[in-house]
């Protein structure tokens, strides 16, 4: 109802449509030839639609998202050397220290970012800012005292670090993305960063089938993506991380995710078995306890123990996060709100509500629905 008491004209037609890609898409926005789109609109998008004025047809609303670039190395790949040194914890933490984050915000995203670890977002309940800030901070030195330690101190003739074996300290970062944009101008810096200490990191530009191709095979050595879901991660989280093999933002360690799931087959060279001691069954085993609690204080209590250990071993390469969401919407369409933070790894479930959805002036949309039709008798 409005103040006065009286019924709102709530939506009675909710009409789909339709577009041959995200850039035919953006471009109806524009036009608003659709009246609410968020999704596919990425981080990327606010620059172009930031530029509206109140006298376009549509306004734009910045929501607080979920939204990560990280870089996952897969400390399970199926060989040597890679497997041991994306295993060395201080191999990752030196990853993390190495990467110039604020060059890769501007440069890719008009500085709108946070420099972040992937961890719950300030709007969710699990917050924790020392996770969020967890070796963010670009310090080179550092990064190569850390790998220096980790025993990877030895330069070969050009200058790329190498094992006690000799071995080059090399990877291809996989992205699933056309040679331009924000994803493909990330892994250069990002390649440039590693490249300042030592550590050779090949751009790999992969299409979708590629990709999933490669990640069944576990052939992924490392990806640069975008994640979600850490809104709610004690549910999406679980069922991103540690529930599914060969997507997209899913290859830190699936070679053991799919020991777990599935065991050991003859001939199989996706599976890999973890050492006993490995830090990562301790993390399956809180989830696992997660998962069963009925009560809701033990279940947060064990989610804090899970921050802790991913605070210490740094599984995945945060990047950046923290940028809005943006959200186009039709001028006159009232009841969306602004501040409502949005995930994609809910399940379906987001925290406006359409129900409730209304027009200023409803007599301007209204839709002519067709006559039921029988079909015809035989």
């Amino acid at each position: 109802v409005d103040a006065e008491g009286r019924q709102l004209p709530y939506l009675d037609h909710l009409i789909l449509v339709r577009f041959d890609g995200a850039d035919s898409l953006r471009q109806a926005a524009l036009r608003a030839d659709v009246d609410v789109q968020a999704y596919p609109l990425r981080p990327d998008d606010l620059s172009t639609f930031a530029a509206s004025t109140p006298t376009d047809p549509w306004r734009l609303l910045e929501l607080p998202s979920s939204w990560h670039l990280t870089m996952e190395a897969n400390v399970a790949y199926q060989e040597e050397p890679l497997r041991t040194f994306f295993g060395e914890r201080g191999v990752r933490e030196a990853l993390m220290l190495g990467i110039d984050r604020q060059t890769i915000n501007v440069l890719c995203y008009d500085g709108r970012c946070t420099p972040r670890q992937y961890s719950p977002i300030p709007e969710s309940p699990w917050y924790d800012e020392g996770l969020s800030t967890a070796h963010v901070a670009y310090d080179p030195g550092r990064a190569g005292e850390l790998l220096d330690e980790a025993g990877y101190g030895h330069r070969d003739a050009d200058g790329w670090r190498s094992d006690a074996e000799g071995r080059r300290t090399s990877f291809r970062l996989a992205i699933v993305s056309a040679t331009e944009g924000p994803l493909a101008i990330a892994a250069r810096e990002l390649s440039a960063n590693l490249a300042d200490l030592g550590i050779e990191c090949l751009v790999e530009p992969l299409d979708p089938l590629g990709f999933v191709r490669r990640a069944a095979a576990n052939r992924i050595e490392a990806v640069l993506t975008e994640r979600e879901g850490m809104l709610m991660p004690i549910v999406s989280e679980y069922r991103r991380l540690f529930r599914t093999v060969g997507d997209y933002r899913d290859q830190w360690a699936g070679g053991y995710l799919y020991h777990r799931l599935y065991g050991d087959a003859p001939g199989d060279v996706v599976a890999v078995e973890p050492p006993a001691d490995h830090w990562i069954r301790d993390l399956w085993s809180l989830w696992d306890q997660i998962a069963v609690s009925p009560d809701e204080e033990e279940r947060n209590a064990l989610y804090a123990r899970v921050q802790a250990l991913w605070q210490q071993e740094v599984p995945l390469i945060g990047i950046v996060g923290g940028v809005p969401r943006p959200c186009v919407v039709a001028s006159g369409l009232r009841n969306l709100r602004e501040g409502l933070p949005y995930d994609l790894e809910t399940g379906g479930l987001g925290l406006q509500r359409p129900e409730t959805f209304y027009w200023e002036r409803p007599e301007q949309h209204g839709v002519v629905t067709p006559e039921p039709t029988r079909p015809a008798a035989d």
